[in-house]
């Protein structure tokens, strides 16, 4: 599914195996309106190719996505690079949303169940509009 670039409202980034079940999930859900970047490298920071992605959808929010509870895996590492990029090379002043686990101190909960119920949280949150959950 593809829909015009004026028409993404939602462009999320990650890296990583989350990008194939994002694109699953949207699928499933049959959602063309929410465009998904996978980013190979993210250290050095790859300014100039998401400065390129960013716009590619100008009329799009922008989300990163990722498996990994929020103060682990490389959030806090993007989102000050997002602005950057943001606000020096495409001039566009708005939020770097989140989707991921909430902040934890263990990488993983140890219940399968559980597990299963963060990834299900985070991922309608990616891929439901209007829930900006920062």
């Amino acid at each position: 599914m593809a829909c015009a670039a004026e028409s993404v409202r939602r462009h999320i980034f990650c890296t990583g195996k989350i990008y194939y079940e994002l694109i699953a999930e949207l699928e499933m859900k049959g959602i063309d309106h929410i465009a998904v970047s996978r980013l190979e490298q993210i250290a050095p920071f790859p300014f100039d190719t998401v400065q390129e992605e960013l716009e590619r959808f100008p009329n799009a929010e922008l989300m990163w996505v990722q498996e990994e509870p929020k103060n682990m895996g490389a959030w806090a590492y993007v989102q000050p690079r997002f602005y950057t990029t943001l606000l020096r090379g495409i001039q566009r002043d708005i939020p770097v949303l989140y989707a991921g686990r909430k902040v934890n101190p263990s990488p993983a909960t140890g219940f399968p169940k559980q597990h299963k119920a963060e990834i299900e949280e985070f991922m309608e949150r990616a891929t439901t509009l209007n829930s900006s959950m920062n």
